[in-house]
């Protein structure tokens, strides 16, 4: 930790309610306090409880001992001047929407500090997702017949209702192989959405082989000669998910406020060790994601309380719902959309679906970040003048 904290400039710590970024915070602050000083730290408060973590990362401040600050997550407001500068920031289409919560954590961290530790790469090295535990069972449904998975994927079909959606989703992704599981696993459209939302010959050109999409994914995958599909899941976490989003999210959203993040986990040292764990250390009993986890919880107490994982999300259909269908008209985004080669009547129809009464709050949520992502690509399409 020592190097990590090297720095002529104030330095502070993101401090959510999770493992990670309380370790590289509590080694950050006894490090400080040896030299007789101490650490800020930062996290966002929302007014939605899904998503909201600063009571338990003030708690963790208070066991950590550092100066403690809350940032405010409704002051984002959603105009088309934000939504350009957010824009530019990210440099290009983006689709993990908790970018807009780093972008305004890192807003307000920056008067106060010129760097900031993150926990970033902790889920990655100690096998954190919880979406990972949720892969192998599905892999459990291949004791099924595949006759019987498939009758049990079309019968729960557009079905509404926690059940019925996971053993869905659950039998549809055990008729998979294993690098398509992971892939399918992680991505935010439905085939036959985008079969509809796009012209056909575009569909086509995208996707030229749909039950194997994404060859260089799957290639990056591997076939996990040598740790069977723990290893196959790492690898999608340390190739694909880690660079091309995470990391990727910090450090546009960080260098648009001129705020440097440092990422302890992912040090050398840190990797060094991680790579030389038995995967039989990182899980005891029902704990998962050791020996991290005992560590933090000797750092701070707090967290050995059980809570609900949330990650850093950001509450975005409460912030679009208001606003969303009038931004959607005023800014013309379906004619934008067509000129890059999407079908008008599926674009409007799925905001129109949006606009209702929200019967599904999984689905609303889903669909919420759905048109998100259009709304990115139509607005970055246009500021880059883009047409097909």
């Amino acid at each position: 930790m020592g190097t990590q904290l090297e720095a002529d400039v104030s330095l502070g710590s993101f401090l959510s309610g999770g493992l990670d970024s309380a370790s590289v915070t509590g080694f950050a602050q006894e490090a400080r306090r040896r030299s007789g000083g101490g650490i800020q730290s930062f996290t966002v408060r929302f007014g939605t409880p899904d998503f909201d973590e600063s009571g338990r990362a003030r708690a963790t401040a208070r066991d950590l001992g550092t100066h403690h600050q809350e940032i405010d997550g409704q002051q984002l407001r959603f105009d088309r001047q934000f939504m350009d500068q957010f824009i530019d920031a990210l440099g290009e289409p983006f689709g993990d929407t908790s970018a807009l919560a780093v972008y305004l954590l890192c807003q307000a961290t920056r008067p106060h500090v010129k760097v900031a530790l993150s926990g970033d790469g902790g889920d990655e090295l100690f096998f954190g997702y919880s979406g990972m535990r949720k892969q192998q069972w599905a892999r459990h449904f291949n004791f099924l017949p595949r006759s019987l998975r498939r009758m049990v994927g079309a019968a729960t079909a557009g079905r509404s209702g926690t059940v019925a959606r996971r053993l869905g989703k659950y039998a549809h992704l055990s008729l998979l192989d294993a690098p398509g599981l992971i892939i399918d696993w992680s991505r935010r459209w439905e085939w036959t959405v985008l079969g509809r939302l796009l012209a056909d010959n575009v569909f086509d050109d995208l996707f030229p082989d749909p039950d194997q999409p994404f060859p260089e994914v799957r290639a990056m995958i591997g076939n996990g000669d040598r740790g069977g599909f723990l290893e196959q899941q790492g690898r999608f976490h340390m190739l694909v998910d880690l660079p091309c989003d995470n990391l990727q999210k910090v450090d546009r959203m960080s260098m648009a406020h001129g705020l440097e993040v440092r990422v302890p986990m992912l040090s050398n040292v840190m990797l060094e060790f991680a790579g030389h764990l038995p995967v039989s250390m990182r899980k005891r009993g029902q704990r998962t994601k050791e020996p991290l986890r005992t560590i933090a919880e000797t750092l701070a107490p707090t967290l050995a309380r059980p809570a609900a994982k949330r990650g850093f999300g950001f509450p975005l259909e409460a912030w679009l719902r208001d606003d969303l269908a009038r931004h959607w008209r005023e800014w013309e985004l379906t004619s934008r959309l067509a000129e890059i080669g999407f079908v008008t009547t599926e674009v409007d129809r799925l905001v129109e679906q949006y606009s209702g009464p929200v019967q599904d709050g999984y689905r609303t949520q889903a669909l919420a970040g759905g048109l998100f992502d259009l709304m990115l690509l139509a607005l970055w399409t246009e500021r880059q003048g883009i047409r097909l």
